[in-house]
């Protein structure tokens, strides 16, 4: 009877083990390809996404405080467009939020496209037009 050692086969040369290999050393990119710092990246627009009109870049809802200074700075000067503008995008807000099965107010619409012009960017009142009557307050 032979022993079970002389019984063993041979490892083919899939099996042996491979020989020593010195380690890898880790990949490194050329300096050229490595990663950007945040802070030297462009800065992503808020713009609205729509149909939620919510802001792309933040995800709050359009108009965000950045997207309001963004527009501030765009329409310069052009009060009444940027009004125009904003009036423009609550109504198409509204269309699409409609179409979502969503049926917002429209104060709470307008107080968040158009309340937060301040009143000197707003039209001014002609000095022409009647001012509206004011109320009187009975004495008791």
């Amino acid at each position: 009877m032979r022993c079970r050692e002389h019984r063993a086969r041979k490892p083919t040369a899939e099996q042996q083990p491979a020989p020593e290999q010195p380690p890898v050393p880790p990949f490194r990119r050329p300096a050229d390809e490595r990663e950007t710092p945040v802070s030297s990246l462009p800065p992503r627009p808020h713009l609205p996404m729509r149909p939620a009109w919510l802001c792309r870049s933040c995800a709050a809802p359009w108009p965000c405080a950045p997207a309001r200074l963004d527009l501030l700075t765009e329409f310069n000067g052009h009060s009444i467009a940027l009004a125009f503008y904003l009036a423009a995008s609550m109504y198409e807000a509204m269309d699409d939020m409609r179409r979502l099965g969503v049926h917002p107010a429209p104060g709470v619409l307008h107080t968040r496209f158009l309340g937060w012009l301040s009143p000197r960017r707003r039209p001014r009142q002609s000095p022409h037009e009647p001012t509206p009557p004011q109320r009187r307050s009975r004495p008791e």
